[in-house]
């Protein structure tokens, strides 16, 4: 009876410690190295709506891991033309191998922002626990399908910091 009554309170202890179907989980991502990439994205109609120049604007932030496999995590700050501070998103981890790398394109801050498309800029802040290379190239056309007119290429120095942070565990 007593190890009937012990394997119904095992069974109990590991049916709370795991997660919920549809239940979020997440991760704490103890950063060292804050980076914050410059973004700029989508359609703007020119100076008069307080953004850049008339265009379509692309950045993708490409982020290679020289080190062994490391969740980091990463947020959305939204800049608004005229002084206005935009919304910031929550983090989000992501996790690569040695020697990996991804590319955040457009589409993907989006996403993380919450946005449903359209202009925007600000900046992509990624922290993490060791160094990474982030390198972002930034494009633009003068419409749609023109083909590119301006192209830059920037490397984004890592800033020395302490914090841990929450976010949603990676796929």
């Amino acid at each position: 009876m007593h190890r009937l009554l012990l394997g119904f309170g095992v069974l109990a202890l590991l049916l709370l410690a795991c997660p919920r179907d549809g239940a979020a989980q997440t991760i704490t991502v103890r950063g060292k190295f804050q980076y914050a990439v410059k973004f700029v994205c989508g359609p703007d109609g020119g100076p008069g709506t307080g953004g850049p120049a008339f265009g379509h604007y692309s950045t993708h932030v490409n982020i290679h891991n020289p080190n062994g496999a490391i969740t980091f995590a990463k947020k959305v700050a939204i800049g608004f033309p005229g002084n206005v501070a935009g919304r910031v998103s929550g983090f989000v981890a992501e996790t690569l191998g040695e020697d990996q790398a991804e590319t955040v394109n457009c589409g993907k801050i989006q996403t993380i922002a919450g946005t449903g498309g359209g202009f925007l800029e600000g900046f992509l802040v990624i922290v993490t626990p060791k160094e990474l290379d982030v390198t972002t190239v930034y494009t633009g056309e003068v419409t749609v399908g023109s083909g590119v007119t301006t192209m830059h290429v920037n490397a984004t120095p890592p800033r020395k910091l302490t914090l841990a942070v929450t976010a949603p565990a990676p796929d």
